[in-house]
This record gives C-alpha cells, sequence and structure tokens, in this order.
C-alpha cells in the first residue's frame, strides 16, 4: 500500500467497497478500541487479486487482467 492514514479519537474512516486496503495496529501502541460496521450481514473478504497476477487500477480499485 503507498498511502496511509492515522485516526484519532472521535474520527470516521470510509472505505468505498471494492478499495483495496490493510488495517493495522503500530506496535507497543496504545490499546485501543474501534467499531466496524458493514452493510452486509456477514463479513466479506477478497484475496486481492495483486497476489494474484491481477492488477489494481490508480484508483486502488480492482480490475479484470
Amino acid at each position: 500500500m503507498d498511502e496511509h492514514l492515522e485516526a484519532g479519537p472521535g474520527d470516521f474512516v470510509y472505505i468505498p467497497a471494492d478499495l483495496a486496503h490493510l488495517v493495522g495496529f503500530p506496535a507497543g501502541g496504545e490499546p485501543l478500541e474501534y467499531i466496524v460496521t458493514r452493510n452486509a450481514p456477514e463479513e466479506v473478504v477478497v484475496t486481492l487479486r495483486e497476489a494474484a497476477g491481477l492488477p489494481i487500477g490508480p484508483d486502488g480499485r480492482m480490475r479484470d487482467a
């Protein structure tokens, strides 16, 4: 991933559908609580096509070969 975003107390982060992203937490950071909401009853996880050799577009959305 080429960019990163830091969110603080009270911040909201919107990640559009099909946008390739990675959630990470700094090692040794302060304990935190966060809420994740989705518009589907189950968590949807898709392995990045980039790992299979298919491209991710400049907007971060997955593209067909």
